[in-house]
């Protein structure tokens, strides 16, 4: 955590370091300097240095401790769109914002980014007009029948949040789409690293135990044996 004391032991050791730089460079361009006042001058600048290096050091610590912590993203992130500009700039936006394996494609090359990352997440950017408004809804429903769904997020104009609405993950409104993007990724992302059905633990000799999460299960009651006679 970055502190004024910090701040304060900065500026001194850069006023030294141009004190002592400064004196060196009067010295060494003196004749008249003797071999060891350029000695000592020398001796002086160094010091300063290393002093305004740690100083330096300090304040990148402090500030590298005080940055937020890019999210933590277990799928690619693919941005599908008509719009090439739209796609590729939102794609570079998420990139600088932590979302490294971040993507733009048309239409017409999904499929292949696709294919070759598995476990991916959709951002559908949907133009206002309608034919991409058609290709957009084409695309969506493209995955009704599919095996692995992938999660989507379509960021939408308001006259069409109805038809997106439910068909989608997540629907986020334009124009101001990017931080609600963010936060929508994380809550996908946080679901997919959510505990699985069953958890996987090691008994003492080291052999794996497959014990079931039944903590949300529904407790049944037990059921009641009547014994019947045989003369009944």
């Amino acid at each position: 955590m970055l502190t004024p004391g910090d701040k304060r032991a900065y500026d001194a050791a850069v006023a030294e370091l141009d004190k002592a730089t400064e004196e060196l460079q009067r010295l060494a361009g003196d004749p008249a300097t003797s071999l060891a006042a350029l000695a000592r001058a020398q001796h002086h600048y160094d010091l300063s240095r290393v002093q305004w290096l740690r100083c330096h050091w300090q304040l990148r610590i402090a500030a590298a401790h005080a940055l937020p912590k890019p999210p933590r993203v277990v799928r690619p992130i693919l941005v599908v769109g008509d719009n090439k500009v739209v796609r590729d700039s939102l794609a570079v936006l998420l990139k600088l914002n932590g979302y490294l394996l971040s993507e733009g494609c048309g239409f017409d090359s999904w499929l292949e980014f696709c294919c070759a990352q598995s476990q991916h997440l959709i951002v559908l950017d949907v133009p206002s007009f309608a034919s991409a408004h058609d290709a957009s809804a084409w695309f969506v429903e493209s995955f009704n029948k599919a095996i692995e769904r992938p999660h989507i997020i379509a960021l939408v104009w308001p006259k069409d949040v109805p038809w997106f609405a439910g068909r989608v993950d997540e629907v986020i409104t334009k124009p101001h789409v990017f931080e609600k993007l963010r936060h929508a990724i994380d809550r996908i992302s946080s679901a997919a690293e959510a505990p699985a059905a069953t958890r996987i633990t090691a008994n003492p000799k080291g052999h794996p135990h497959v014990i079931p999460n039944v903590s949300h299960a529904r407790q049944l009651p037990t059921p009641k044996v009547t014994s019947l006679d045989a003369d009944e």
